[in-house]
């Protein structure tokens, strides 16, 4: 299953971001997202995954990403579980696009 989850490249990622046609979703540390994240991104740590979960509209595309992709990876089925539609991993997390600025 995640396997199936399609990854956007940086640039993939930027073009939807621009577009307005995702919603970001970082999962590091609240201290790390507070030293940086990609401009418009939610912070949703472990305690708050369901309270985001029950406040946003699970049919927007959601681009999920941690620091280097591979947590990300591994939460997305918690959201295919809870009904989330359209889901895209950064490939490289947020290591690859601050990499990339």
């Amino acid at each position: 299953m995640i396997d199936t989850i399609p990854e956007l490249s940086i640039e993939e990622a930027k073009q939807k971001i621009d577009a307005g046609e995702v919603v970001i979703i970082d999962l590091r540390d609240e201290e790390d997202f507070e030293q940086g994240s990609i401009p418009g991104a939610i912070h949703v740590d472990k305690c708050g995954f369901y309270d985001f979960i029950e406040e946003i509209d699970k049919d927007q595309a959601i681009l999920i990403c941690c620091y280097k992709g591979n947590r990300s990876r591994k939460m997305i089925p918690r959201f295919l579980d809870k009904g989330f539609t359209t889901l895209y991993n950064l490939k490289g997390g947020f290591k690859a696009w601050q990499e990339n600025q």
